[in-house]
Parts: C-alpha cells; structure tokens; sequence
C-alpha cells in the first residue's frame, strides 16, 4: 500500500512538473500605441539626434538645425519624386501596374526609361548633397562633415553579417574549419 501510494504521488508529482512545463498562451496586455509622428517632427528628431552626435553648441547647433532639416526635407521630396516617376500611373512602386510584374517581362523601351530615370535621380540627389555640402562647410569642421556625409546603410547580406553580429567565421552547420573568409582577412572585427 506504501509503495502505491508512493509511486502515485511520483506520478502526480511527473504530471504538475511537465504540466508546468507547457509554454503558457501569452496575456497581452492592451498597448498603448505610439502616436505616429508627422514628417516635420521625423526631420525634427533626426536633426536633433545628429546635432548632439556632432556635439554642437548651442550657436551653431541652431544654424545647423536650419539648414540639416531642409536638406533633410529636400531629399525625401527628390526621393517620394523618384518613386513616383518609377510608375508610369504616377502612382508610387507599390501601387503600379509593374509592381507585381518580373524585371523580365518589361519591354526594352521600359527598361531603358527606369535605367535613364535612375541616372537622373542619381544626379539630382548627388546635387542636393552638393548643395548642402557647400552650406554646412561654413559651419562645420571637416570630421563633423563627415559624420554627416559618410553615413552607410547597413549592408544585409549574409555574407558580411558577421560584421553587425559579431561572428567571424562560417556557421557550425557548414562544418568547415573556422577560418574568416577571404575578404575578412584584414578585417578589424
């Protein structure tokens, strides 16, 4: 009777550990959602945030806020042009009639026309760049310049992940000996 009792209290002590074990359905709470902010207020924060990366004072942080936020307000309105001037409709990338339509499936007229509007997108946002450049100069040292200037995006292919995560060498599942590929090798990461 003992040993009864006991194998059924190790039972049921088996059934609430592997009950407890169960991954719980997630409560959510109601979030409060973040009001969205404006564009003006985007380029506001964003001139914000570079003005105390550059460590301005406070005089020239206000000149520099002036002129970042229309160079700022300059390229949005060159890029909204350029994803409008993409779709024949008028209507941005998304929402054309090319949107769901293969690279292949243009005709050689299509393609020369996006290839020759990239060009010329190119040129005018390198001249808005230009223009501010000359601006800013007058205001800021060169290293600020190039705070400003030498902004890359992050680059997302798989191969140079490893410089945003921190991993050198090719994953486990490759099975290969951990050495850095061949464009790592001077790499300071």
């Amino acid at each position: 009777m003992k040993t009864r009792m006991t194998s059924l209290f190790a039972l049921a002590l088996c059934i609430a550990g592997s009950l407890s074990a169960q991954p719980r359905p997630k409560q959510e709470a109601p979030r409060a959602e973040k009001p969205r902010l404006t564009e003006t207020e985007r380029i506001q924060r964003q001139a914000n945030r570079m003005s105390d990366e550059l460590m301005l004072d406070d005089q020239t942080s206000a000149k520099f806020m002036d002129i970042y936020q229309r160079y700022l307000t300059e390229m949005k309105e060159c890029r909204e042009e350029f994803r409008k001037t993409m779709a024949p409709d008028g209507n941005p990338q998304e929402e054309s009639e090319y949107a769901g339509k293969p690279e292949t499936d243009l005709t050689d007229a299509e393609i020369e026309n996006r290839i020759e509007n990239r060009f010329a997108h190119s040129r005018k946002m390198l001249d808005i760049r230009e223009k501010y450049y000359k601006e800013l100069k007058k205001i800021l040292t060169p290293r600020q310049l190039q705070k400003i200037y030498d902004k890359r995006p992050v680059i997302a292919s798989p191969h140079h992940r490893h410089h945003y995560t921190g991993h050198r060498h090719a994953p486990y599942r490759y099975r290969r000996p951990a050495t850095p590929c061949h464009e790592c090798q001077g790499c300071p990461l």
